[in-house]
């Protein structure tokens, strides 16, 4: 072949025929006829076959395209032709035999991507070896339509055989497989794969797919034939895990640790990381996480769920400045507290959120391996949040120590306030929690475990806080403050945020002692009833006539009186 089109080369001896005249060409004497028309350097005239054979002595070399380049033999005018009728025969036997390819590539085009068992019975080995499953908007290609697309059906067919010899090669020798579509999140089931490459998370909210006929947890089930208990595995294949290895022991050592990642609610709706692999190699293996939670109540059985999902922060180990994920995530449940005075987060931020739990599963699954080091602070919450089961963590809450205090956990605030010299937001941020843990485990490495016994802070009393309630949404925390100082001439030191459920709110006032917030309830000039709990509570009105409440913590102590009273009415008996 010369320049990718077949041509035929006729040579004669001296240019001429022995009458001096051009010789006779032998393409022109077939039935398909010469292709170079006039541009033919040979005579276009029928002659009878005995004129042809006395004109073979002046057809001395005569070279195809269809024959070896390098050969020199001479052929004949008969010969010739001959060959242009082989030639002929091999064409319409080609056309023939790609029809019925047309026809299946029509089919393929219009027909779904994944095909039923009796379209696979057909398939050739060529077809089963390519990848089936395409994106969505990509017009199903066959290897008949990849040959056609070479050139037109009356184009050379010796080109369009050779190539279909190099498409049939390559698909054998290296057949690809690639799930590139869109998952549906109503097809999400967490014991199956939701996600097979960390990219999709760039698209969020993501959603998940099943193939029909495909059972993706067999692949899995063969994936860990052999692999180490996870409860045991330490990571050990990539740099970033082994720099954690010795923590993660560390984490596993604690006497807590077996109960507090026990996991003895799980059920059918929890995840497990993949075993280490290709997939995972150029993604994180070292993250740090922290989750916000809130609580939410099944509709039809009335379960509550008190750690149910709301905020998930996932930033890189290796760079903290790297946020893989941070969303807020809708519940799954209506919920009955969205504790907004911890999270920061209300009812009106999570109304239009398309991320679901369903969706935080599939990618946590996607990110993580089991050798993924997990670093946080009470991790368990987190995971238990996620209903996750990983065991290859690093949890700060258990390799800082309490003074004193062996068995209890120290606060994440106390931590970083006394080892990092640095001060917590009062509104938890997950994003910022999980880097202050990251950096208290930094931090730990640097010192060679060499770190002070972490001092607790007090904690508030409850009876340091006064309850308010039914408050209207119009009404701000600089409303109430001021409210406080006017009827009590006390300072309170601090105000949750109001948290709203419908029309009316309610949050806690906080003051220096449990004295102080008596003598503020006891100061307010209006009759103290008992609530349905027998804690006192009292009414503040407002302009427009409407009202508060301002109830206690705590039920009322009895007298000495009162005490007596009731020991002799027992004495009595």
């Amino acid at each position: 072949m010369v320049g990718g089109k077949t041509k035929y080369k006729l040579f004669a001896a001296n240019g001429v025929s022995s009458d001096g005249s051009k010789p006779v060409c032998a393409f022109f004497q077939s039935e398909e006829g010469c292709r170079n028309g006039a541009k033919c350097k040979f005579r276009h005239e029928k002659v009878s076959e005995a004129q042809a054979s006395l004109e073979q002595a002046d057809a001395s070399s005569i070279i195809s395209s269809e024959t070896d380049d390098s050969s020199e033999e001479d052929v004949t005018v008969s010969d010739l032709r001959r060959l242009v009728s082989k030639r002929s025969a091999k064409s319409a036997k080609k056309e023939v035999k790609d029809q019925p390819s047309k026809k299946k590539a029509r089919r393929g085009t219009n027909s779904s991507p994944f095909a039923n068992q009796s379209q696979q019975n057909k398939e050739t080995t060529e077809e089963k070896d390519s990848n089936p499953f395409l994106p969505p908007n990509v017009k199903t290609t066959t290897v008949s339509d990849k040959v056609q697309l070479k050139g037109t059906p009356e184009g050379p067919q010796t080109k369009n055989r050779s190539n279909t010899k190099q498409v049939k090669a390559k698909s054998v020798k290296n057949p690809k497989k690639e799930f590139t579509t869109t998952p549906k999140a109503s097809n999400l089931s967490p014991t199956h794969n939701g996600i097979s490459s960390f990219a999709l998370n760039l698209g969020l909210p993501v959603s998940n797919f099943s193939i029909p006929g495909v059972d993706k947890d067999q692949a899995l089930v063969k994936l860990n034939v052999d692999i180490t208990d996870p409860k045991r595995l330490v990571p050990s294949q990539t740099p970033e895990g082994r720099k954690w290895a010795e923590l993660v022991k560390l984490t596993r050592d604690d006497p807590r640790f077996e109960r507090m990642f026990s996991y003895e609610e799980k059920d059918e709706n929890w995840i497990n990381a993949k075993s280490y692999g290709d997939w995972c190699k150029n993604i994180p293996h070292a993250i740090a996480i922290d989750c916000e939670m809130c609580a939410t109540k099944c509709p039809e059985t009335g379960k509550i769920n008190p750690k149910a999902l709301c905020r998930l922060s996932v930033v890189n180990a290796v760079n903290p400045a790297d946020v893989l994920i941070d969303t807020l995530v809708k519940p799954d449940w209506p919920v009955i507290d969205y504790r907004t005075w911890v999270n920061g987060i209300k009812k009106e931020h999570l109304e239009n959120v398309q991320f679901t739990f369903e969706h935080a599963q599939s990618f946590m699954k996607a990110l993580c391996s089991q050798e993924t080091v997990i670093i946080g602070h009470a991790l368990n919450n987190d995971l238990e949040a996620l209903k996750m089961e990983h065991y290859c963590v690093v949890d700060s809450s258990l390799i800082l120590k309490v003074k004193d205090e062996e068995t209890r956990c120290p606060s994440l605030k106390d931590s970083t306030k006394q080892l990092l010299d640095q001060e917590m937001p009062k509104t938890h941020d997950s994003v910022n929690d999980a880097r202050v843990s990251l950096s208290l485990m930094e931090f730990y490495l640097q010192q060679a475990g060499k770190v002070n016994p972490i001092i607790p802070t007090p904690k508030e009393k409850a009876t340091q806080k006064l309850f308010i309630h039914r408050i209207p949404r119009f009404v701000k925390e600089n409303h109430l403050v001021e409210m406080v100082q006017q009827y009590t001439n006390i300072i309170p030191t601090s105000i949750e945020d109001i948290e709203f459920n419908g029309n009316t709110g309610k949050t806690h006032v906080l003051f220096s002692s449990e004295g102080h917030a008596s003598l503020a309830f006891n100061t307010i000039k209006a009759q103290a009833k008992p609530d349905k709990t027998g804690r006192l509570q009292k009414k503040i009105f407002m302009r427009n006539n409407e009202y508060i409440q301002v109830r206690q913590m705590s039920k009322p102590r009895p007298s000495a009186d009162e005490k007596d009273g009731s020991i002799s009415g027992q004495e009595s008996k």
